[in-house]
């Protein structure tokens, strides 16, 4: 008789001390899978079939996330802290997922916590429903989550997902708030400036010709600049738009117009600073997440790199990765990317030769935590006074251009 093919089942139960455990394993049936969990000591009280993987998985999401819209990043976190509290209080997985639904204002996210919660019911395990909605959980998540349910301990699994979620969202308000003033006030002198010499000059412009008398220089290149902006503005501010949308298009869409402006903005002279200090954060702190949950350090390199946000220092953290895992050590390789500060370095020596590695990467990662936020008040309070300073003396010369003929024409009267 023939043996039929082994199947891959997961699992989730309890030993004979009752602590939960979850995992995977391989049987020819159900019941044999339940019966080689009882000679291991584990009581299995969800058993389903491990999910086959499509060829045309990848395809399928691919095209399946264009339809879908992407849940507020906020609305994902807040969701991630109740169901932390929820598991965290002894409630079953598919009962938070209920819960959270019930709670979640995203009307995106909603739906995507009741097909979770569907699958968490039909006996899937939470990190393989989340795998289905890769536009709202980071793989580093699902990993996280994936090591806490093999080991039984999702709650505090949750617990620093959170987090890790908390201090990412923190890093990217602070990112935006630092840039939203400065857009503000130049699009504001922008706009001013175009009202004054497409509506404002040309009037004092009709004033002036009626008396015949030679106007101050400043006066005549200002009306210069209006007649040409009135001519010509409505095709410049279309080339411009189409031009910044090309632009735009070009760096998110191709790699390596992504690598040329993720190396430009780095190296910028004031932005480039606080740019190079969240991602340098960001990365210690998701390193020490995924050591301290457990994780190798490969694994830990692998899932940390896309959550870094810039092309370049992902490049490197792939870079350390390879290196690594033919048997290097992590400090000896930050030391060739020649993108880390030396305390980086120091700090994973120190960290490796003692064996805390974790604990030197949290340290790093709170020291440039305190950085970013220092660039980030020196970057707003030195560029305040020169905006301000720029749309001034702007206005100051359409103004003075304005109303300086009024104290030359006098003889002309």
């Amino acid at each position: 008789m023939l043996r039929r093919n082994c199947r891959q089942y997961c699992w989730q139960g309890e030993d004979a001390q009752g602590n939960c455990l979850a995992g995977e394993i391989k049987a020819d049936s159900t019941s044999d899978a339940k019966v080689m969990l009882l000679k291991q000591g584990i009581t299995a009280h969800v058993l389903s079939r491990a999910r086959q993987k499509s060829p045309w998985k990848g395809v399928e999401a691919k095209a399946a996330s264009l339809w879908r819209r992407r849940p507020d990043t906020s609305a994902t976190m807040v969701m991630l802290e109740q169901l932390a509290s929820l598991t965290r209080a002894g409630l079953p997985i598919n009962k938070a997922l209920e819960i959270c639904s019930a709670s979640c204002i995203d009307g995106s996210l909603q739906q995507i916590l009741r097909t979770m919660n569907q699958d968490v019911t039909d006996g899937s395990m939470l990190h393989q429903t989340m795998e289905k909605h890769s536009e709202c959980f980071e793989p580093l998540t699902i990993n996280l989550l994936k090591a806490g349910e093999l080991t039984g301990q999702l709650d505090a699994m949750l617990k620093r997902v959170v987090s890790l979620s908390q201090h990412q969202l923190h890093t990217r308000q602070q990112l935006r708030q630092a840039l939203r003033y400065p857009t503000i006030v130049l699009m504001t002198a922008i706009v001013v400036c175009g009202i004054l010499l497409t509506q404002v000059v040309p009037g004092f412009a009709d004033s002036f010709s009626q008396f015949g008398a030679e106007l101050p220089w400043l006066t005549q290149h200002v009306m210069s600049v209006s007649d040409f902006a009135i001519r010509h503005g409505l095709s410049i501010s279309v080339g411009l738009a189409t031009a910044l949308v090309s632009t735009r298009l070009i760096i998110r869409r191709t790699a390596r117009g992504t690598q040329f402006w993720h190396r430009l903005i780095i190296n910028a002279p004031l932005i480039g600073p606080t740019i190079r200090a969240a991602c340098i954060s960001r990365l210690c702190n998701t390193l020490t997440v995924a050591l301290r949950s457990g994780l190798p350090l490969v694994e830990a390199l692998q899932l940390s790199a896309p959550t870094v946000g810039n092309e370049v220092y992902q490049n490197a953290v792939n870079s350390l990765l390879a290196q690594v895992s033919q048997g290097n050590t992590l400090s000896s390789c930050i030391r060739k990317t020649g993108l880390f500060p030396v305390m980086i370095e120091q700090m994973a020596t120190v960290g490796e030769e003692v064996g805390t590695l974790d604990s030197m990467l949290d340290k790093c990662a709170a020291h440039y935590q305190q950085v970013l936020d220092s660039r980030i008040a020196q970057f707003t309070a030195s560029l305040e006074p020169c905006l301000m300073a720029f749309l001034g003396i702007v206005i100051g010369i359409l103004m003075l251009a304005m109303y300086l003929p009024v104290f030359t024409l006098g003889s002309a009267i």
